[in-house]
């Protein structure tokens, strides 16, 4: 998968789409200037809910997860965005 590098300065801003095609994600990351991973910061995409029969079935609205606490490997924050719709 191509990444989107954006250069910080001090580390390298990376973005990538889930290889997981169940899921309509990107991930966004640290690396330092040797492109050595550094700590995930957010995953953003579609949500979604689980069906016992279908599996994974995707719903209008996106979930932003943020890893907020450099110490913590998993993510501390979720949130989940509606669509803005244009009142008629």
């Amino acid at each position: 998968m191509e990444n989107i590098k954006i250069d910080l300065g001090f580390a390298t801003l990376v973005g990538e789409r889930g290889a997981d095609t169940n899921y309509n994600e990107i991930f966004i990351w640290l690396e330092d200037k040797n492109g050595v991973y550094i700590q995930d910061l957010a995953i953003i995409g579609q949500q979604y809910h689980y069906d016992e029969d279908l599996g994974v079935v995707q719903d209008e609205g996106i979930v932003v997860r943020v890893y907020a606490d450099e110490n913590n490997e998993d993510y501390t924050h979720q949130f989940h965005i509606g669509m803005y719709k244009e009142e008629e």
